[in-house]
């Protein structure tokens, strides 16, 4: 079988599955699909529209000619998430050369800062790699006293849902190490990147039993 990912941003996901014998597909659970006939060997059906959520209970046998039914096979638990990370709390302190960025969002996620002296940015560091919810890191190596930059975040979960700042601006401090700078607020609309592919898992193939189909 060819599992759905573990967390997918996909309301209507494919799962592969391998019979031995042709057959009536009959679908269990919360699944269901338009795909009611398997071929011998790897069959591939696509989920009718499922809402955000987790699904651990959906099922697939397989009936061939002579009405022999196949093992029961469980579809492996996936959840479904098409909600991207809202952020908030951010703040960004600029010093001489540097900037310390922070923010919270909603749920675990990684984060990374684009800046630069235009809107068109240029470079995008990370601020956390882990999933988190409490998000700090440090721009380095700004031009020194007043230099003005954008910047925008963006922050992605599990599912690869990720929300996108507006365009804000600081600018760099000229006395001192630390504070005194200007960063704009940010605009608390983050927007959602609901085209990501899904993620592939190795397909495995079930043992076959004697006279039925096995699935």
């Amino acid at each position: 079988t060819t599992p759905i990912a573990t967390t997918t941003n996909d309301n209507t996901p494919n799962y592969t599955f391998t019979t031995d014998e042709a057959g009536t597909i009959t679908y269990g659970g919360s699944c269901s699909s338009a795909t009611i006939s398997a071929t011998v060997g790897p069959n591939t059906v696509t989920f009718n529209t499922l809402a955000d959520g987790t699904y651990s209970n959906c099922t697939i046998i397989v009936t061939d000619a002579a009405t022999n039914a196949s093992n029961t096979l469980s579809v492996q638990s996936f959840t479904i998430d098409t909600v991207a990370p809202v952020q908030s709390s951010l703040v960004v302190a600029p010093s001489i050369t540097t900037a310390t960025v922070a923010l919270t969002t909603n749920e675990a996620a990684t984060s990374a800062v684009s800046y630069g002296p235009t809107s068109s940015y240029g470079t995008t560091v990370t601020i956390s790699g882990l999933a988190v919810t409490s998000h700090s890191g440090i721009i380095s190596n700004l031009s020194s006293c007043g230099s003005i930059y954008h910047y925008q975040i963006s922050t992605t979960d599990a599912a690869n849902n990720t929300s996108t700042s507006t365009d804000s601006i600081f600018v760099t401090h000229c006395g001192g190490t630390s504070g005194g700078g200007y960063s704009a607020p940010l605009p608390n609309s983050p927007s959602s990147d609901e085209n990501i592919p899904k993620t592939i898992m190795p397909t495995t193939k079930e043992e076959v039993a004697a006279n039925t189909p096995t699935i």
